[in-house]
């Protein structure tokens, strides 16, 4: 589950980059320079979608009694 936020946070990532790419040509040039950036930011947003997913799994187990 946790995994399947991390590739959905990247997804709306691609969506909110591949639109700016697209259609304004100043945000091209931007992305083209900055790709490697770019590339590392993919990698951030996977693990902080990753990461807040499973500490809000955590804690409705914790909450729900699992961990005693």
């Amino acid at each position: 589950m946790s995994v399947t936020a991390g590739f959905g946070a990247l997804v709306v990532l691609a969506v909110l980059f591949g639109s700016f790419y697209l259609f304004d040509r100043i945000a091209r040039q931007i992305i083209d320079t900055n790709s490697h950036q770019l590339m590392l930011l993919a990698g951030f947003v996977f693990l902080a979608g990753f990461g807040i997913c499973l500490q809000m799994t955590l804690k409705i187990e914790f909450w729900r009694g699992k961990w005693k």
